[in-house]
């Protein structure tokens, strides 16, 4: 994970506050997307929580990927592979261009995601992305 991918995962969790709180929202935790397969998405909103127990995707409202040197992964494989499994709605913050960050909302069934710059929303919450994308492009790419 790139030092700005970090900024934005910790904006993300702060926020997603009252999820946090709820013990809804995990940060990079293994995913059990099939009996093969755990990657580590950048966050998790699950539906309730779980307990002691790895988060399956039926758990999951949101599975979220922070994009920045892996935007085609995440695109190409890790996304459809959610999706596959039974996400309900994928997100791909893509943070690339970091003087044009945007998300992009992708859905079982569709082939073009919606994007968006401004706000997204996910159990009750909407995130202005203003806050979570503000001087992106003046962070140095690695920690100083």
């Amino acid at each position: 994970m790139t030092h700005i991918s970090a900024v934005v995962v910790t904006r993300l969790q702060q926020a997603f506050g009252r999820l946090n709180n709820e013990r809804r929202l995990l940060l990079q935790q293994p995913l059990i997307v099939d009996q093969l397969h755990e990657p580590q998405p950048d966050l998790l909103v699950l539906r309730e929580p779980l307990g002691h127990r790895k988060p399956r995707v039926e758990d999951c409202l949101l599975v979220d990927e922070v994009a920045d040197s892996t935007y085609a992964t995440d695109v190409a494989i890790k996304g459809p592979a959610y999706l596959a499994a039974g996400a309900p709605a994928v997100w791909i913050v893509n943070i690339s261009n970091h003087a044009d960050p945007l998300v992009e909302t992708w859905a079982p069934g569709i082939r073009q995601p919606t994007s968006t710059r401004d706000v997204v929303s996910v159990a009750g919450i909407t995130v202005p992305l203003e806050a979570a994308f503000d001087g992106l492009d003046g962070i140095p790419e690695e920690e100083e």
